[in-house]
């Protein structure tokens, strides 16, 4: 049986990504997903929240820059840093979102 990533194993595969980057991606993955019912506008909703982040942090109304990755970001406001990680693991875990498709959700 296939174990799902834990979340110190997604800290680790996201750990030299750019922030906007990745909430970019998630964005637009999530604002397209049609898994249906309920969890649809969950995860439609956290893909609007994504793209906000993105967006604020590259105009520069967060301590990070817009190149950051997310250990720069735990260095820089490691509470910014856990509320994103909050964010983006349960889309992880769900397997409805993969950084990039060489990422698999399973090991």
């Amino acid at each position: 049986m296939k174990k799902p990533l834990t979340r110190s194993q997604v800290e680790s595969l996201l750990e030299k990504d750019i922030v906007c980057d990745t909430l970019r991606r998630l964005g637009e993955k999530a604002k397209r997903w049609t898994g249906g019912g309920a969890l649809n506008h969950r995860v439609v909703a956290v893909g609007f929240l994504a793209e906000t982040g993105a967006r604020n942090i590259s105009e520069g109304f967060t301590p990070i820059k817009s190149k950051a990755t997310f250990s720069e970001m735990k260095a820089v406001d490691r509470e910014m840093y856990k509320e994103t990680l909050n964010l983006i693991y349960p889309i992880i875990r769900a397997g409805i979102y993969s950084k990039q498709a060489e990422v698999q959700i399973y090991f």
